[in-house]
């Protein structure tokens, strides 16, 4: 049975060298992948949903005293501990509106005619189980901030709003290839931040707080395996071209989905698209949430996955990729050689003066 490819594009836009097949192999091979999501592995019926997490209503008494807890537990937190994980909350209540942006490739495969999901393949498939379990972060999150008592959520809310209605440019054009390597970097990042706030809540004692970032740190895993296998696939039939997407994406950095982030402030005032987010990985890099470190070891954790190339005492050497050709090899090089320029720039980092930032989100202590 012939695997047919989208329409849905215009028909005179051509897709990139290699990223139709690529994507078909990709289709083909899914069912047999290992590292999936958690609902395609357990079912829906078994996975975790976030009012597991959160006071049961229907037996009030008890669901008071589960609210006292977690604001009293709430209030220990540091207000940039507060801000920086509401800040992963506004990035969760967006990403899956997102999914859209970045995988309408032309060229996806779909099923067979007559299939129920209007021709859906296994990665159209994949790609909503995967959205599914990011829905769970946002609603879980938000739930847990509406509860928390230290919230302006009218402010919170104008926030995502903001963050829907700015969408974001993460810089893959519509090449595929840099789409899951963009996907792979996220999800290990969103993985890191989540389990870095999870230890900060331990730390404060918040043992509520620490249970669902780490289980969303967990989801973050999982994910990342899955796109960090899509890539390793296709560089075993297209390793010239996605060693160049790899470059490109390397060259240009990649762009946190809420780059945009903004709110209107304590005065009224709306900012403008980014000014919420520079403060925002402002306060992330001086806790320790997440860092400059944290994004050079993602990227070499993601090279090294891939086989790109391996780190010595003597820095990134380059490892031999069956089937590269010149061009690959050059921009192998060119990757390796933008990795020990990240790795030397945060060693050389000196530590800056914490800075005291206002937010809209934060209630005011009284």
């Amino acid at each position: 049975m012939s695997i047919e490819t989208s329409s849905s594009a215009s028909e005179d836009f051509e897709p990139l060298p290699g990223r139709r097949e690529s994507l078909q192999e990709l289709d083909r091979r899914i069912p047999d992948m290992t590292q999936k999501t958690r609902t395609t592995m357990a079912g829906v019926e078994k996975v975790w949903q976030p009012s597991e997490f959160l006071p049961d209503f229907s037996r009030q008494e008890e669901a008071f005293e589960q609210v006292r807890s977690l604001q009293t537990q709430t209030r220990a937190l540091p207000p940039e501990v507060l801000a920086v994980l509401i800040g992963d909350a506004v990035t969760e209540e967006g990403l899956p509106t997102f999914t859209s942006r970045l995988f309408t490739t032309y060229g996806l495969p779909t099923g067979p005619k007559g299939d129920v999901h209007v021709h859906d393949g296994n990665l159209q498939k994949w790609f909503r189980e995967w959205t599914s379990e990011e829905h769970r972060h946002g609603v879980l999150l938000n739930a847990f901030l509406r509860l928390s008592g230290r919230v302006d959520m009218p402010a919170y809310e104008r926030t995502v709003q903001l963050f829907l209605k700015d969408g974001m440019d993460i810089e893959i054009g519509n090449d595929p290839y840099c789409g899951f390597v963009y996907t792979s970097f996220q999800e290990l990042a969103t993985q890191r931040s989540h389990a870095n706030v999870a230890k900060l809540a331990t730390q404060n004692q918040n043992p509520i707080l620490a249970k669902i970032c780490g289980q969303i740190a967990s989801d973050e895993g999982y994910h990342a395996k899955a796109y960090i296998e899509f890539v390793r696939i296709i560089f075993e039939r297209d390793p010239d071209q996605m060693m160049r997407a790899l470059q490109q994406m390397t060259e240009r950095g990649v762009v946190m989905p809420a780059h945009n982030m903004r709110e209107v402030d304590k005065t009224g005032k709306l900012l403008q698209p980014g000014e919420t987010f520079s403060k925002f990985s402002d306060v992330a890099q001086q806790i320790g949430v997440y860092t400059s470190k944290d994004y050079a070891e993602i990227s070499g954790h993601i090279l090294s996955q891939w086989k790109v190339g391996q780190r010595t005492e003597a820095g990134w050497q380059p490892l031999p990729v069956p089937g590269l050709g010149d061009e690959g090899m050059a921009a192998q090089h060119a990757i390796l050689k933008r990795q020990r320029i990240i790795e030397k720039m945060v060693d050389r980092q000196k530590q800056k003066e914490p800075q005291k930032h206002e937010w809209s989100w934060l209630i005011e202590e009284k």
